[in-house]
């Protein structure tokens, strides 16, 4: 099931029933802190990156809208020089000519660029606390999980596989009942799953991460 869901996700219409996922799990460590991971979330997520080109342009129709009000006006110059019977003359003449837009100064253009302005920062913030509050959440569950994996590889493991090794050798020996010899295989599996579950869980928490602060993405 989990083979036909992974071929699922990466596109096959089919499954096939000779794939096989090999090599290990992700077991790369922990970046020292947050901020590094934060400054890249800000800089480089395409949902932040699309509101902040969204805000860019509502500041520019702004400044369309605070030029459609202004007043425009028009100067011209005019220069004649007439010659007939009774003599010559010269003219020169000036015009201006602007728009009574006493009480229109396209206040409502301006009002509305001026309200997307403050919508598309809000929503810039409210994205911005959001990713803070994710990566947060991500970075101190990873923490968690890497303290469980180093749990069982600092001597959990070790302390199973001898307790099972040395069980198994008195039960040969006739020291050990069989049902201690059960038990101490069971302990074992218990911990070798519980070791598989770790590292499966620190490995999608580290994908998760990585999606939060855009790691991959060009």
């Amino acid at each position: 099931m989990a083979q036909n869901r992974l071929q699922a996700l990466m596109g096959r219409a089919e499954a096939l029933d000779t794939f096989e996922a090999v090599g290990d799990m992700r077991r790369d460590d922990l970046p020292p802190g947050l901020s590094p991971l934060l400054s890249r979330a800000l800089d480089l997520r395409p949902d932040l990156r699309a509101l902040r080109a969204e805000q860019a342009r509502t500041l520019a129709d702004l400044k369309l809208q605070i030029a459609q009000g202004k007043i425009e006006y028009t100067v011209g110059v005019e220069y004649r020089r007439q010659q007939g019977l009774a003599g010559t003359g010269n003219s020169l003449g000036l015009f201006l000519s602007l728009p009574l837009t006493i009480y229109d100064r396209n206040q409502g253009g301006i009002a509305r660029a001026q309200a997307e302005i403050r919508q598309s920062e809000l929503r810039i913030a409210a994205l911005e606390r959001e990713i803070r509050a994710q990566l947060e959440a991500t970075y101190a569950q990873c923490r968690a999980a890497n303290t469980v994996l180093l749990s069982f590889e600092s001597g959990l493991l070790e302390q199973a596989r001898d307790v099972l090794n040395v069980t198994e050798y008195a039960y040969r020996r006739g020291e050990a009942s069989f049902v201690e010899f059960l038990d101490a295989q069971r302990t074992y599996n218990e911990t070798m799953q519980g070791y598989i579950d770790a590292r499966a869980e620190y490995a999608r928490l580290r994908f998760t991460l990585d999606n939060l602060t855009a790691q991959g993405t060009p």
